[in-house]
């Protein structure tokens, strides 16, 4: 008598170990150094990117191993930790890998690019900012916290040096323009519950956007303290 086995139950735990085999390679396999450094620079690059407000970034990064690093590809996830971040084009970052018992200092360059703020035109030196002198290019970024972003405001802002049209504005290379300068006429203008009082007054010192300053009222003598708020204008503040 012939006796039938069920072909699901004979077929069943070997398709199972053919569909297990391919995957064996892969739960084994290596971690290179070089490829966890450059992941790990290019994830604080993105973070410092994303945090300048820097949109449409582009950012390709280089590990360059010590000289003689041979090490084996490590078993596990490489641990890697910054060791200097502060110049994208010569990063230093440690790679460890403790099942192989080695850890090594990588350098990594970075070539960033992103969309930043750039002159519209031709601006003189001193020159209050607004968004009408700015429009949007990509442009190389050395450094992203000193590129001015989506981010950044610029009102109150003036550039301390003359801008070419389409040179890129630099954040170490503004600063908050003097609103009111000593000697000159200002508007002393208070405001309260929707009323307006306007009179004439004399600056007694420089004024940026927000500092507060001693003015003299034209028609009283009397001196005031009053905060600097748009070109030649002061609101008191006593």
């Amino acid at each position: 008598m012939a006796i039938f086995t069920s072909y699901r139950h004979q077929t069943a735990p070997l398709l199972a170990a053919l569909l297990i085999l391919p995957c064996l390679p892969a739960l084994a396999a290596p971690y290179p150094a070089a490829a966890a450094v450059e992941q790990t620079a290019r994830a604080l690059l993105l973070q410092k990117l994303e945090k300048a407000g820097l949109e449409a970034a582009r950012v390709n990064v280089k590990a360059l191993p010590p000289r003689g690093f041979n090490a084996p590809p490590c078993p596990e996830p490489v641990r890697v930790a910054a060791l200097d971040e502060r110049a994208p084009s010569r990063m230093r970052l440690q790679a460890r890998c403790d099942a192989a018992g080695w850890d090594a200092e990588f350098i990594v360059r970075a070539d960033i690019s992103a969309r930043v703020a750039v002159a519209a035109r031709d601006i003189p030196a001193r020159s209050l900012l607004d968004a009408g002198d700015i429009e949007w290019m990509e442009r190389p970024v050395l450094d992203p916290a000193d590129m001015v972003g989506a981010k950044t405001k610029l009102e109150g802002l003036s550039n301390r040096t003359a801008l070419r049209q389409g040179q890129p504005l630099r954040l170490k290379a503004l600063e908050a323009s003097l609103l009111v300068k000593r000697g000159e006429e200002v508007r002393i203008v208070a405001r309260n519950s929707g009323i307006e009082v306007v009179a004439a007054g004399e600056a007694l010192g420089n004024g940026r956007q927000g500092e507060i300053i001693r003015v003299r009222n034209s028609a009283t003598g009397k001196v005031i303290r009053a905060r600097a708020s748009q070109p030649g204008e002061v609101n008191p503040v006593d």
